[in-house]
């Protein structure tokens, strides 16, 4: 029954359309026969609906609208021009003749035009590559099934060495491989359509009603598994390695864009080049957003002085008193979500903004000794700065540079190196750390004992002072642990180091490194991170005594 509708109302409107432009050739007609403009300018009025004929009906629209005109214009209708006038036949054959030819030519032209355009939007259409759909054809088959209210699933897949498969097989063979993979992955479903993202990205879209995210991810999981197998096809070895996202249209059935993005981070869950299946999930969603809207807000909040510093006092446990202090970067977002300095420094290490990040702080800090001398605080100033910097030559040349310009001393700041990050590449750095060294300045290295290289760290780097992780202070009441820091702290002192303790909470963690020798506390115990106004109060009022 809904063929036949669609059959009938096709009909009708062509017959609609075949009247209308019979209805336009006898207006035309007449406005001639009122102007008594037989053979003017008024007469080229005629290839108006042969033109509107040719483009709706093709060829068959043109001719037939050329016959009612040539009837129109014969000498047997009683409103025809011609009919007063000399009229002969054969002049009125070649008329017809001559429309005929022009309403066939015309209708040739729109055909080809016609078949041109569909060729060009079916291109539009397609990937060049795999001759998969592409996004012009997934984002209207999602509103339809959105707007039928029908259930589906979509799939996004990452072809992860295709780009290096290019390099080693020829083209034309390559782009057989990637069809027939992912063919045989659609097949796998009653009811699923392979669209092209990109030249590495496909997307499937299955619309079983019966399927969900888990009996997919159980479907796929295996296929994609026996596609990272090597196979040989033609002398060629091939294997795809293959990472996805798996996402229903219960997620979002109102924006297919927003549903595809979602799919696409959903499948980069994990290492870059980890294969298999991931299931949506929201929370890694909204990681990932937060993950670029602070990489893209980090140079804006260099550029707009949103950086500021806090002062964490470190106490010399033999002096009794502050003698040097840490500097920690924070971020003030304004009325945006506050971000932990774990989580925005990492970011920008990432993105290579830790240089001028870190640039900004060593400007700081140094303007910040000047400030300490105007109220008569003579501390130490511990700045964090990561082993790719110090690895860098442009950067410690900058360093150097700046100091000179400012005219401190190095010996006024120690350079804090966290040990889980020191690179392989250990030449460069030593080699940056003994001139830092010569000129005065003290080297830390900060989370001692949770990397890997905590020994070699201490026989390869000019090592000044050790900083005990927090992870064991939190658990010196355990015996191991206990044993494994007074062993760690004489071990450094048998090496002229120094020791401090970060993260001591409690006056019990405190007496207890205080027993075993250790050279400085740092941690809440004392103080938190302090603006540098408050930082200035609670040094001049501080008092051992109180935390005795």
């Amino acid at each position: 029954m809904n063929l036949k509708f669609i059959g009938e109302n096709r009909i009708s409107k062509s017959a609609f359309k075949i009247l209308l432009l019979m209805l336009t050739c006898f207006i035309i007609n007449f406005i001639v026969f009122i102007i008594n403009d037989e053979f003017g300018s008024l007469q080229l009025l005629s290839l108006i609906p042969m033109l509107i004929g040719a483009f709706f009906l093709n060829i068959l629209g043109s001719v037939l609208i050329a016959i009612i005109l040539c009837f129109i214009y014969s000498p047997f209708l009683f409103f025809s021009n011609l009919y007063t006038t000399n009229f002969e036949i054969a002049g009125w054959g070649i008329r017809v003749v001559c429309y005929l030819v022009i309403g066939f030519i015309l209708g040739i032209i729109f055909k080809e035009l016609k078949t041109y355009h569909k060729k060009l939007i079916e291109e539009k259409f397609r990937s060049q590559f795999s001759n998969f759909y592409n996004l012009f054809k997934l984002i209207p088959d999602m509103v339809k099934l959105n707007e039928k209210h029908d259930k589906y699933i979509l799939v996004f897949l990452n072809l992860l060495n295709n780009d290096e498969l290019r390099k080693y097989v020829e083209f034309e063979n390559l782009r057989i491989f990637v069809i027939n993979e992912f063919n045989k992955l659609k097949n796998t479903f009653n009811d699923a359509h392979v669209y092209s993202y990109s030249f590495n990205q496909y997307i499937l879209l299955i619309k079983d009603k019966d399927m969900d995210e888990k009996k997919c991810f159980n479907l796929l999981s295996p296929q994609i598994k026996n596609s990272s197998r090597s196979c040989i096809v033609k002398n060629y070895s091939i294997n795809f390695m293959i990472k996805g996202g798996i996402i229903s249209s219960s997620v979002d059935c109102t924006n297919p864009k927003e549903l595809i993005q979602k799919a696409r981070i959903t499948s980069e869950q994990g290492n870059s080049y980890e294969l298999g299946l991931n299931l949506y999930k929201q929370d890694y969603i909204e990681e990932r957003k937060l993950y670029y809207e602070i990489a893209t807000s980090l140079n804006d909040a260099i550029l707009n002085n949103e950086f500021f510093i806090v002062y964490q006092p470190i106490i010399d446990l033999k002096t009794r008193k502050i003698d040097s202090a840490e500097a920690l970067l924070r971020w003030d977002r304004k009325e945006k979500q506050n971000i932990s300095p774990t989580i925005f420094i990492t970011i920008a290490e990432e993105t290579g903004l830790i240089v001028e990040i870190t640039k900004w702080i060593i400007i700081n800090v140094i303007n910040n000794y000047f400030n300490f001398k105007k109220q008569s605080i003579d501390i130490i100033q511990t700045i964090n700065i990561s082993a790719v910097e110090l690895s860098d030559f442009k950067f410690s040349k900058w360093v150097k540079n700046i100091i000179e310009e400012k005219q401190v001393s190095p010996s006024n700041f120690n350079i804090e190196i966290t040990e889980r990050v020191i690179s392989s590449n250990s030449k460069t750095l030593k080699h940056t750390l003994d001139l830092l060294k010569k000129t005065g300045c003290k080297i830390e290295i900060d989370d001692f004992g949770t990397g890997y290289n905590s020994f070699k760290t201490l026989g390869e780097l000019p090592t000044d002072i050790i900083k005990l992780d927090k992870y064991f202070i939190h658990r010196i009441n355990e015996k191991q642990i206990y044993t494994m820091i007074k062993c760690l702290i004489d071990l450094i002192h048998k090496i002229d180091g120094i020791v401090i303790a970060e993260g001591v909470e409690t006056k019990e963690q405190f007496k207890i490194l205080e027993n075993m020798g250790c050279d400085k506390i740092q941690g809440f115990y004392f103080s938190k991170p302090l603006e540098i106004k408050n930082f200035y109060s609670y040094y001049k009022g501080f008092d051992f005594s109180k935390y005795e």
